[in-house]
């Protein structure tokens, strides 16, 4: 679930790499691990992703689901 929810970011920002680039990203998520523990993952798309993270340097911010109202009301 967690390498889903890493592609989930990696796609998107690739998407609007035009815009983004430059500019501060925060990225707001009800996955924990991804907070504190993406470099723990040694696959190699996980190292790939975090190789394209980098580039555009986005904070990674954990709310918890309930109160992450934006993500329930897309999905």
């Amino acid at each position: 679930m967690t390498e889903k929810e890493l592609l989930s970011i990696v796609e998107c920002l690739k998407e609007f790499r035009l815009i983004l680039l430059g500019q501060e990203i925060v990225v707001y998520m009800d996955h924990n691990n991804l907070v504190y523990d993406a470099s723990g993952m040694t696959s190699q798309w996980v190292l790939r992703w975090c190789l394209i993270l980098e580039e555009y340097g986005p904070d990674i911010h954990y709310i918890k689901g309930k109160y992450n109202r934006v993500a329930d009301a897309i999905s």
